[in-house]
């Protein structure tokens, strides 16, 4: 279990060093921790989140969910890192277009989901949309539950992320899930 908190961290850590190297260096990030967590524990996560930021100097805050509502409002094309696994009912409460995240990622701002599968609860494992919740804020279901399958990275994915290796997933994201979601999120 311990090795895969570890992995799930470096995993983590990557995406988060890919995404703001590659156009937000000049953002600043918070982090959201509240409420209760599920999957990954935020007494690790937020360390480590905080670690790698202060560590590039890339100005972060950890804020609670209704400092997290200012700050999305203040900042359309900010980025935060939920380090609690659940979604505040604050930003969600699976009502699309209505729910202040919906209009925040399609005007532009970035999420780090940690935990299991984005949106699947908020507030609380009793508010659980499951799949629908990502359906709610993407328009489709993004993440697979399957069980056990083998990934293996793309030439590209091991450019970006020279770490990483072939790996078995229980929440894959298929490629062509993944094109469908794009061809959404990226509306003329």
């Amino acid at each position: 279990m311990k090795s895969v908190i570890l992995k799930s961290l470096l995993v983590f850590m990557c995406l988060v060093f890919f995404i703001l190297s590659f156009n937000l260096l000049a953002q600043d990030v918070v982090i959201y921790n509240d409420k209760s967590p599920a999957w990954i524990d935020p007494a690790q996560m937020v360390p480590a989140a905080q670690k790698a930021l202060d560590t590039m100097n890339i100005k972060n805050d950890v804020v609670n969910a209704d400092d997290l509502v200012t700050y999305m409002n203040a900042n359309q094309t900010g980025i935060v890192i939920i380090a609690t696994g659940i979604a505040p009912g604050e930003i969600f409460k699976n009502q699309g277009d209505k729910d202040l995240v919906h209009k925040w990622l399609f005007d532009g701002g970035v999420m780090l989901w940690t935990g299991d599968w984005p949106f699947y609860y908020w507030d609380d494992p009793a508010n659980c949309p499951g799949s629908a919740g990502e359906t709610s804020v993407f328009g489709v279901i993004v993440t697979a539950g399957v069980a056990s399958t083998k990934m293996k990275p793309t030439d590209l994915g091991k450019k970006l992320i020279p770490s990483i290796k072939e790996h078995t997933s229980q929440r894959p994201i298929m490629l062509t899930v993944l094109d469908s979601t794009l061809s959404i999120l990226i509306r003329p």
